[in-house]
């Protein structure tokens, strides 16, 4: 139960700075 459930939210928010810093280093890129 609540394992799963706390791997999950790992992952996901693994995921999302991630994608956060992925986006963060195309914005740099764009403006350069």
């Amino acid at each position: 139960g609540s394992m799963a459930r706390r791997a999950v939210h790992v992952e996901a928010t693994g995921f999302l700075s991630g994608s956060c810093a992925l986006r963060r280093a195309y914005g740099a890129a764009r403006q350069d």
